[in-house]
C-alpha cells in the first residue's frame, strides 16, 4: 500500500484501465517531502486519443471514494 491511500496501487490500475482511451497504465510512487509518498500513474492512452492528465484526474475522482484516496495521483501520459 502506498502512504496516504486506502487503496492498493494495482486497484488504482484496475480504474484507469476501464477508462476507454486508456489502452495501460501502471501505478506506483513517487517521493514527496511532506508526506513521503504520493500516488504516480504512467498511462499509455489509445491511438488518436485527446486524452489529458486532468480528465484522468477527473476520471479517478469520479471512480474512486475520496475516502479511498487523500491524494490524486500525478500522471503521466504517453502515446
Amino acid at each position: 500500500m502506498i502512504k496516504l491511500l486506502q487503496i492498493a496501487p494495482a486497484e488504482l490500475e484496475a480504474v484507469l484501465a476501464t477508462h476507454p482511451d486508456i489502452l495501460d497504465a501502471a501505478v506506483t510512487t513517487a517521493k514527496d517531502e511532506e508526506v513521503g509518498e504520493v500516488p504516480m500513474a504512467f498511462v499509455l492512452k489509445r491511438q488518436g486519443s485527446l486524452l489529458s492528465e486532468a480528465t484522468v484526474i477527473d476520471y479517478v475522482a469520479m471512480q474512486v471514494p475520496s475516502s479511498s484516496l487523500s491524494s490524486m495521483p500525478s500522471i503521466s501520459l504517453s502515446l
